[in-house]
C-alpha cells in the first residue's frame, strides 16, 4: 500500500513531470521509431529473400525437369534401337558399352527379360532378378515407369529408369534399365550453392533426396513440417516459409517438379539476408542508449533533492513491517509539496495498519475460540454411547466409534466416504427416499425409527433423528432400540399367558356351575326314587 502511494504521489510532482516529458519526448517515441523501422525493414528484406529464393527455386525446378525428361526420352531412344530388339544378349554387351561411353550419366544400362531376369549389361555386375522392382513391374506392361532406391552402386539414393523394348510390330519384348546415381543431378544445385544459398531436393515425403553437402543428406532430416509436399501436378507450385535446423534459422523458397512428387527448396540463413538491417538496428541501439543516460542523469538530478525525506519515510515503512508501529516521520514544513503529502499519506496508512492488526487479533482470538468449542464437540461425538455421523449429501463424512460398532465395523475406515444407504435394506432405502428426506428437506428435521443393516446382513431397530445444517450438511444421531424392542417383546408374551389364564379360568367355573346343578339333580332324584327302584342303580 506504501509503494502505491509513494509512486502516485511521485508522478505529480514538478521533477518528475520534467522526467516524464523527457522520457515521452526523447526516450519512448524514438525507441519505438526505431523498433518500427527496423522491424518494417526486416519485414521487406524477409519477404524479398522469400521471393527471390522461391524465383530461383522455380528456374531449378524448370531444369531438373527438363534433364529428367531428358533422360526419359535418351531412356526411350536406347528402348527404340533395333539391335536392342534384334540382337541376342552376346551381341547386345557391345552396344550396351557403347551407349554408356555415349550417356555416361547413368550408372550403366541393363537389358532384362518380361520375368524380370536380366540378360545383359552394360558392366560386369551379378544379372539378378529385378521383377519386384515396382517401375520394371509397369515398365512390362508397356509404360515408361522409374522410382528411387539405394544400394545399386552404394548407398547414395539412384533413380532406376525402366522402358519398355518393343518389337516391331508393337508387343514389348523386354526392359530396358538404366539407372542413375542422383548425385550426377547435383551439379545443376551446385552452380548456385557457391553464392551462398543452398539448394537441395525434397522427395514426396518431405526427406533429402539430392543434397550438395553429403553430410546434410546423411542426417535424414525430414522438411514436411515447414514445406508443403508436392500433389504431382503438371503445373509447379511455389511457395516461401522459414524454420530453424541446428540451430540456425533459414529463410527458404520451395518450387515442385511437376509430375515427379519432388520438391526443389533453395535455403539461406536469416541472419545473411537480414544483413541490411544490421546498420539500422545498431544506430537505434545507440541512440536509445543515449537517450537512456541522459534520462538517468535527469533523474539522478530530481531524485537529489528527494532522497532525504523519502529515505526517513522508507526507514519507517521498514520499521512499520518489522512490527514498530512508533517509528518517527520526516519532519515537513506546513505546505502542500508532493513529499508532504507523501508523509501524510503514509500516516494515515499506517493508522489504517494498526487498526487492522488489532482488527486481525480480536479475529484470530475469536477464531482460536471458535475451534476450541468445535474440537470440544467433537471431542463429546466421540465419546458418545449414541451413533453419530455427519453427511455430505449422500456420502458420510464422519462417524464415531459408537456408530461404528452399531452398524457391526471393524473401523470408521470402512463407513467414511460410503453412501448412507450401504447401512440400509433396499425396502428401508425406499421409505426414507418417498417419506423422511421430503420432509427433511422442507422442514429441517426429522425424528423416527427405523431399521438399520448390520455389516453382516443382521436387522436391528434404532431411532435417528436427522438435522440439516446451514451449510447443507445432514447431521445424524442413533439410539439402538434392540433392548427396548426385546423388553416390549417380553411383556406381549406375557400379557398372552396372563389372558390364557383368565379364560381358562372362566370357563373352569362355568363349568364348575353346569357340574353342581347336574350334582344336585341327580341328589334329588336319587332322594325321591325307593331304594328297590332300578334306575337308582343308573345315577
Amino acid at each position: 500500500m506504501f509503494h502505491k502511494f509513494a509512486v502516485l504521489l511521485f508522478f505529480k510532482s514538478l521533477q518528475t513531470r520534467f522526467l516524464l516529458a523527457l522520457i515521452c519526448i526523447g526516450i519512448i517515441p524514438f525507441t519505438l521509431a526505431g523498433i518500427l523501422l527496423i522491424q518494417q525493414e526486416r519485414t521487406a528484406l524477409t519477404m524479398q529473400a522469400t521471393r527471390e529464393l522461391s524465383g530461383l527455386a522455380q528456374g531449378l525446378s524448370a531444369e531438373l525437369d527438363n534433364q529428367l525428361t531428358g533422360l526419359l526420352t535418351e531412356a526411350r531412344v536406347m528402348a527404340a534401337l533395333p539391335g536392342i530388339v534384334s540382337m541376342s544378349p552376346t551381341q547386345q554387351k557391345p552396344l550396351l558399352r557403347l551407349l554408356h561411353e555415349q550417356y555416361n550419366k547413368y550408372g550403366q544400362i541393363a537389358v532384362a527379360d518380361l520375368n524380370g531376369q536380366l540378360l545383359v549389361a552394360s558392366t560386369d555386375m551379378e544379372l539378378v532378378n529385378i521383377g519386384h522392382i515396382q517401375s520394371f513391374r509397369a515398365a512390362a506392361t508397356g509404360h515408361q515407369a522409374w522410382i528411387v532406391a539405394t544400394g545399386l552402386f552404394n548407398s547414395q539414393p539412384v533413380l532406376h529408369i525402366h522402358t519398355p523394348i518393343r518389337q516391331p510390330g508393337g508387343p514389348v519384348a523386354g526392359v530396358l534399365g538404366s539407372p542413375i546415381p542422383l548425385f550426377n543431378l547435383v551439379s545443376t544445385l551446385n552452380e548456385l550453392n557457391g553464392s551462398g544459398r543452398q539448394a537441395f531436393v525434397l522427395d514426396a515425403n518431405g526427406a533429402i533426396l539430392i543434397h550438395p553437402d553429403a553430410a546434410m543428406a546423411e542426417q535424414h532430416l525430414n522438411y514436411a513440417a515447414w514445406i508443403a509436399p508436392s500433389h504431382d501436378t503438371n503445373e509447379i507450385q511455389t511457395g516461401g516459409t522459414s524454420y530453424k535446423v541446428d540451430n540456425t534459422t533459414w529463410l527458404a523458397g520451395y518450387a515442385t517438379v511437376p509430375g515427379y512428387g519432388w520438391t526443389i527448396v533453395v535455403q539461406w540463413p536469416q541472419s545473411e539476408a537480414l544483413k541490411p538491417a544490421s546498420i539500422t538496428q545498431s544506430l537505434a541501439f545507440s541512440a536509445l542508449c543515449i537517450s537512456v543516460m541522459l534520462g538517468l542523469l535527469a533523474a539522478v538530478v530530481v531524485a537529489h533533492s528527494l532522497t532525504r525525506p523519502v529515505r526517513n519515510l522508507a526507514d519507517a515503512a521498514r520499521a512499520l513491517g518489522e512490527g514498530n508501529a512508533n517509528a518517527p516521520l520526516p519532519q515537513m514544513q506546513a505546505d502542500d509539496s508532493e513529499v508532504g503529502a507523501l508523509v501524510d499519506a503514509f500516516a494515515a496508512m499506517r493508522q489504517a495498519v494498526i487498526e487492522r492488526e488489532q482488527s486481525l487479533r480480536v479475529e484470530i482470538a475469536t477464531r482460536k475460540h471458535a475451534e476450541a468449542q468445535i474440537r470440544k464437540h467433537q471431542s463429546a461425538m466421540a465419546a458418545s454411547i449414541d451413533g453419530m455421523a455427519l453427511l455430505d449429501g449422500d456420502n458420510l463424512i464422519y462417524v464415531n466409534d459408537a456408530l461404528v460398532r452399531l452398524y457391526g465395523y471393524e473401523s470408521a475406515k470402512a463407513i467414511l466416504g460410503q453412501s448412507w444407504r450401504t447401512l440400509y435394506s433396499e425396502p428401508e432405502q425406499h421409505r426414507f427416499e418417498q417419506e423422511v428426506l421430503p420432509i427433511l428437506s422442507q422442514q429441517g428435521i426429522w425424528r423416527g425409527e427405523a431399521i438399520g443393516t448390520r455389516q453382516n446382513g443382521e436387522e436391528f431397530f434404532h431411532e435417528i433423528s436427522i438435522a440439516l445444517t446451514d451449510t447443507g450438511e445432514l447431521v445424524a444421531v442413533v439410539h439402538d432400540l434392540s433392548k427396548r424392542k426385546l423388553a416390549e417383546e417380553i411383556v406381549r408374551q406375557t400379557q398372552k399367558v396372563e389372558s390364557l389364564g383368565l379364560l381358562a379360568g372362566g370357563i373352569a367355573h362355568d363349568f364348575n356351575n353346569l357340574l353342581a346343578g347336574m350334582m344336585g339333580q341327580i341328589s334329588l332324584a336319587m332322594h325321591k326314587l325307593a331304594p328297590t327302584e332300578p334306575a337308582r342303580q343308573h345315577m
